[in-house]
């Protein structure tokens, strides 16, 4: 699990040698929780997370928000998460 406590604006979808050409689907990032929590948890910042897949969550849902601040999801998708 990542906990993200300071404003934070994350993306994924390069590749090692063009991190100008943002492609999430021909350059997929994955974040996979394994199981053993939610993939992200964020406390009373804004976060901006853009170009994963999250997989293997654990809990009522793979991201957590905690307090007032926005979360903004583009292009993010969410694969076999567990309660």
């Amino acid at each position: 699990m990542a906990l993200i406590t300071q404003k934070l604006s994350l993306m994924g979808g390069f590749t090692s040698t063009a991190w100008s050409t943002y492609n999430p689907a021909g350059n997929p990032t994955t974040l996979d929780a394994l199981g053993g929590g939610r993939v992200i948890s964020t406390t009373n910042v804004a976060v901006r997370l853009a170009g994963f897949t999250m997989t293997r969550g654990y809990i009522s849902s793979s991201i957590s928000q905690h307090g007032g601040g926005a979360l903004t999801l583009t292009d993010v998708s969410v694969y076999s998460n567990t309660n």
